[in-house]
């Protein structure tokens, strides 16, 4: 069996959401990944997220509680924590399951929104 046999490039997409509620984990392997927003949304889908720790990723990610994360090039490390998830169905939805709590305690709209207004009091506080 080889890559073409378990692997299909599927195109451009408008159903992303749709399709991360369909798969088994979100792999996210990139080298340079700045913000993790694709983080982001795997955990609104409740998917587990297994990335390597580039600079997004890893800011978001607690490893072993909120995803899985594995340093960087390490191919090696990504697959042995790819084949953990997938063999602990447990394990993956513990994963998700938290990935999605942070997501809404650091990044709903209720969480963004007070993060503005205590900034803001605070501005307006210190000019006065």
């Amino acid at each position: 069996m080889n890559i073409a046999d378990r692997v299909r490039f599927l195109g451009w997409r408008d159903d992303g959401a749709a399709l991360l509620a369909s798969v088994d984990a979100l792999l996210v392997p990139s080298r340079h990944e700045p913000l993790g927003n694709v983080v982001l949304e795997g955990w609104a889908q409740r998917c587990p997220v297994i990335a390597a720790a580039s600079a997004g990723p890893a800011s978001l990610i607690e490893d072993r509680v909120s995803g899985r994360l594995a340093p960087v090039e390490d191919a090696a490390a990504l697959a042995r924590a790819v084949r953990e998830t997938l063999a602990q169905a447990d394990r993956g939805r513990g994963l998700a399951e938290a990935g999605f709590a942070t997501l809404q305690q650091n990044f709903s709209k209720a969480a963004v929104v007070a993060r503005y207004r205590a900034f803001f009091e605070q501005v307006c506080s210190s000019a006065s």
